[in-house]
């Protein structure tokens, strides 16, 4: 019986490679060393953004040891969602950014880059010869803002699928269950790191609290964590069920939450603050509250209603786990 307690310990006790060890105890460490150095505040809140992946580590352990995912897997994840998965993002969105000029802005595209590149310009001119020409095209700049909030929903979405299968190549998939952890890991990698950039950001620019606050629920984590969790269950049905599923049926209800959101977002909170301002409780509550108010409103519509589709799906899933042999 010692003996049979000894290799179960043997087990579970994580070994982790060279790469890992460099990873834990040197490349973090100095990041969070030279984090409170040059901002303090925005140090001291990284242990709270760490919190809900800890949490979904904790979940994954309270499954049977064989359907646990391995803890390298786990953290190599987040970290791929978090610092490959945002400089990806970020190219895409300042290739599409700069297309959004070229397209929307055709007239002053060049006008824009030199601002950009060399300066100064009059920009309060340009500024209006671009309102005014943004007036003229509102039907081209609302479907060209449309299709750049698509694509980067797209690009969000995928990040989980191209993590699950870098961990599938090197065979650091072994459970179905897998699958789903790390596709929540590589989603909650993401935007912890995008949270605490603009916290970075924030603390330098000397946000009210109460704006941080409205900026962090914006981004909306729990969209982030249920299209992991999506991504991570359609490899999983078409990985160890066999079923025909190919990329585009795995991401477009991932990508269907990530538009939903940010645009239950962008019309949702003009209507809320439209309504703030007719009922006159701006001089009452301030904008930010208002505003604060109707994100926690949309936050429990959009994402409560996304859950209960994600609660049905995996409830599925479970059911059809249990019928087969």
């Amino acid at each position: 019986m010692e003996k049979e307690h000894e290799a179960v310990g043997e087990i579970n006790r994580p070994r982790f490679s060279l790469y890992m060890k460099i990873l834990l105890w040197i490349v973090l460490p100095l990041h969070f060393v030279l984090r409170a150095i040059t901002s303090p505040i925005s140090a001291a809140f990284i242990p709270a953004l760490l919190i809900p992946a800890s949490y979904l580590l904790r979940y994954d352990r309270t499954r049977p040891a064989e359907q646990q995912v391995d803890l390298e897997a786990f953290i190599w994840t987040f970290v791929q969602g978090g610092l490959f998965g945002s400089s990806a993002v970020a190219v895409i969105q300042t290739i599409l950014s700069w297309i959004f000029i070229f397209v929307a802005y055709r007239g002053f595209t060049f006008e824009i880059i030199k601002q950009v590149l060399w300066g100064p310009l009059d920009m309060a001119t340009l500024q209006a010869a671009v309102t005014d020409y943004m007036k003229q095209q509102h039907a081209l700049y609302t479907f060209v803002s449309l299709s750049h909030h698509l694509v980067t929903a797209i690009s969000e979405a995928s990040l989980s699928y191209f993590a699950l299968m870098h961990a599938r190549r090197h065979g650091r998939i072994v459970h179905e269950h897998n699958c789903v952890t790390l596709g929540a890991a590589a989603a909650l990698g993401y935007i912890t790191v995008q949270s605490h950039l603009f916290l970075n950001s924030a603390t330098q620019m000397d946000y009210e609290p109460i704006d941080i606050v409205n900026n962090l629920l914006d981004y909306g984590w729990g969209i982030y964590i249920m299209s992991g969790r999506l991504t991570g269950l359609g490899v999983a049905r078409r990985d160890f069920r066999g079923e025909n599923l190919s990329i585009w049926k795995i991401l477009y209800l991932p990508v269907l939450f990530h538009c939903t959101w940010v645009f239950s977002m962008i019309f949702g909170g003009k209507i809320i603050y439209s309504v703030g301002k007719h009922m006159g409780l701006f001089p009452l509550l301030g904008p930010s509250a208002v505003q604060l108010y109707g994100i926690i409103i949309i936050s429990v519509i959009v994402q409560g209603s996304l859950a209960l589709v994600l609660r049905g799906r995996f409830v599925r899933w479970e059911a059809q786990q249990k019928k087969s042999p």
